[in-house]
């Protein structure tokens, strides 16, 4: 994969609300052909093409896989395996339907992302159920609760 920016929205308590298209590094750098321009035209120019802000817009699929801004955008709302304690990056973790597909959509709200290995324990061992507030909790069959608060950024 290329190179590039991505512009992310946080809100006031620095949760993600959306996610902006990739911006190759490719176009910023065709920008300052003679590489020993100043860099702070360079960085202007960066700034210049993330000049406009992510638009809110509804990311889920009627498939199973979700596209690359919905997954982007929950790797970026959730950072790390949302197990709790686990501290997997979200970017080598799979992306888990918590209602599974096709009962469950392929949206936001209905995706996490989960390490492999804590994928797999969820469908043997948890029932994992989420929060208005974005807590993640974790119910195992001997009805012992874990939870795990949404992270800011």
């Amino acid at each position: 994969q290329a190179a590039g920016f991505t512009q992310i929205s946080l809100d006031e308590d620095g949760h993600v609300t959306s996610i902006g298209d990739r911006v190759p590094t490719e176009s910023v750098l065709a920008s300052r052909p003679d590489l020993s321009a100043p860099p702070d035209r360079f960085l202007a120019r960066a700034a210049q093409a993330m000049l406009r802000p992510p638009v809110e817009r509804d990311l889920s699929s009627s498939h199973y896989r979700p596209g690359t801004r919905l997954s982007r955008f929950v790797q970026a709302r959730d950072r790390t395996c949302v197990f709790p304690g686990c501290r997997r990056p979200a970017r080598r973790s799979d992306l888990d339907h918590r209602v599974p597909w096709p009962r469950g959509s392929t949206s936001a709200d209905n995706l996490q992302c989960l390490c492999r290995h804590h994928h797999r324990a969820k469908h043997a061992v948890f029932t994992v159920l989420a929060g208005a507030d974005g807590t993640v909790v974790w119910i195992t069959r001997g009805r012992w609760v874990f939870r795990r608060r949404r992270q800011a950024c």
